[in-house]
């Protein structure tokens, strides 16, 4: 298991105060899209990580361009938006690809989930992330299980959910 923070500050200085706190108790930074971000100051919330760093993109192809110059480990893409893989490809091969899901009003069946990760898989997706709201305590346990059963196939995949009864993933 690992501990990942989202830094999503729309001011520079309070993500990177947020950036150099966290990681001493994270094991990676999820540095969300900001477009009031400068070059340099994406520059300097990289430099300052001493823990890898997820860009989380929000598709804008002018933001991919100028925080992948940075060379993040990760970029996080939303499954709507796979059509940039083969840009995101030639701007940082090194990068590793996140495609994620969103359901913000429920957790589909097992098996709607997992066509979901494999549709992730087939496009090339290095991880593939699921995050779902889960109505009922239920739901955390399903998708906890999915989760054992992706890691024993031996795929990196990422469960959580979202609302009161989510907590637990």
């Amino acid at each position: 298991m690992m501990i990942c923070v989202p830094i999503k500050k729309k001011k520079f200085e309070d993500a990177l105060k947020l950036l150099k706190k966290a990681q001493n108790t994270s094991d990676l930074i999820e540095i969300w899209s900001n477009p009031n971000f400068t070059s340099a100051q994406v520059g300097k919330l990289f430099r300052a990580a001493k823990v890898p760093v997820i860009y989380k993109s929000n598709g804008d192809i002018r933001e991919i361009n100028l925080f992948l110059n940075h060379k993040p480990e990760f970029i996080d893409i939303d499954i709507k938006k796979i059509n940039l893989i083969k840009e995101i490809h030639k701007l940082s091969p090194k990068t590793k690809i996140i495609i994620s899901y969103h359901n913000f009003e429920k957790t589909p069946l097992n098996k709607d989930l997992e066509a979901q990760i494999k549709k992730m898989f087939d496009f090339g997706a290095d991880v593939a992330k699921i995050a779902v709201f889960a109505e009922k305590p239920e739901d955390s346990i399903r998708v906890l299980s999915l989760l054992e059963k992706f890691n024993l196939q031996n795929k990196k995949v990422i469960f959580l959910c979202m609302g009161e009864h989510g907590k637990i993933t």
